[in-house]
Formats: C-alpha cells, structure tokens, sequence
C-alpha cells in the first residue's frame, strides 16, 4: 500500500516545489500588492516582505532547480520510469509557474488598476475643489532617488501619495526608474519636510531642490 502512494506523494512534494518557487519569485511585488488590494497602503509590515526583482527570483529559480535536482535523485534511487520523472518535472514548473504569474504578475496588475482608480477619483475631486495658485507661490522642482521603484504597484502607490498632497503640482515616477520629480509649492512646505512624506519603505534621498523660473 506504501509503495502505491509514494508515486502520489511524490507528485505532491513536486507541486510543492514549484508553489514555495512561485512564491519566493513573487516577494519582489507580493508585499506592496496586497496593502494595496486591502486598503493597507501604508503598511511598513506588507511592504517589508518586497525584495529586490533579481534576488527574488534568484531564489525562485534555486528552488525549481533544487526540487528538480531532488526529483531525479527519488527517480534513480527509486528505479522510477523516466515518464514519471518528466511528469513530475512538469508538474513542478507548472506550478511555479501558474503560482509566479498569479502572485507576480495578475496580484500586482490588480493591486495598480486599483490605486490607479482612486487616484484619478483623487485627482478629479482636488481639480474641481483646486482654486488658483497665488502670484506669491514660489514653484520648486525637487529631484529624488527613490530605491524602492522596481515594482509598478510601488510606484502607483507613491503616485497616489502625492496626488493627494494639496501642495504637490505635478509630479512624474516610473517603475524601474528610480528618479523621481515632484513640483511643488514652497511657500506650503519645504524640501525636508516633503522628503519626510515619502514613506521611508522607499528609501528616499533628495539629491537636488532648485526654483522654477
């Protein structure tokens, strides 16, 4: 009986490879994706679990080739056909993969579409309540290098941020560039005081502060 549920067993440890591989691959956007998709946006916790893009799946591939490599030494040392072998093979990629595209890719797609609405309702609302800027507003561009903006839900977070700060005129950020340019109104706020509205999660440096003409 033993011996006619090893073969199931087996199957079921592969697909478990594959799934722990998909998600390791995933830490890159799982974390900031889901304070999004829970209303948690500006939770430190969830976006902490947000790893650097290649490491992440660095060490989603480790694990595939590690489960795969475990496979084949069960296959020798167990005397089992080369048609299981591959099945399981397939199977595990499978998974991996199907658990990759589900937490990597339609999580994080979810999670921006989501943002991505409710700052166009943001911005729609402050556009119909915006009065006209006073002669007196001093416009400043500040120019910042932001680390953590490898990742689009990220960066539509940061975006809706600053769509809701009444002293930001425009701003421009994009997913894998770490430059960020915010207009702003300096007679609202200072340069430090804006840095210090960017959540520290995205390790913000202020690299240049200069008066528009």
């Amino acid at each position: 009986m033993g011996k006619q549920h090893a073969p199931r067993r087996q199957s079921i440890r592969a697909g478990a490879w594959g799934l722990l591989a998909g998600l390791v691959g995933s830490l890159c956007c799982i974390g900031p994706s889901a304070a999004i998709l829970l209303g948690l946006g500006s939770s430190s916790l969830l976006f902490g679990l947000q790893l650097d893009q290649r490491l992440a799946l660095g060490g989603g591939m480790l694990l595939l080739a590690g489960g795969g490599l475990l496979a084949a030494y069960h296959a020798r040392t167990c005397y089992l056909r080369p048609q299981l072998l591959w099945r399981r093979v397939t199977l595990m990629l499978a998974s991996g993969i199907g658990a990759y595209l589900l937490l990597g890719v339609l999580t994080p797609w979810a999670a921006a579409r989501q943002e991505q609405a409710l700052t166009e309702t943001t911005r729609t609302a402050r556009s119909a309540e915006q009065v006209p800027v006073a002669a007196a507003a001093r416009l400043r561009q500040a120019t910042l290098t932001v680390e953590k903006m490898d990742c689009p839900p990220c960066v539509t977070h940061l975006n809706s941020l600053l769509a809701r700060k009444p002293f930001v005129q425009r701003f421009e950020a994009h997913a894998g560039n770490e430059q960020l340019l915010i207009v702003y109104d300096s007679s609202q706020i200072d340069s430090a005081r804006l840095l210090a509205t960017i959540p520290q999660q995205y390790r913000a440096v202020l690299n240049s502060d200069v008066l528009l003409p």
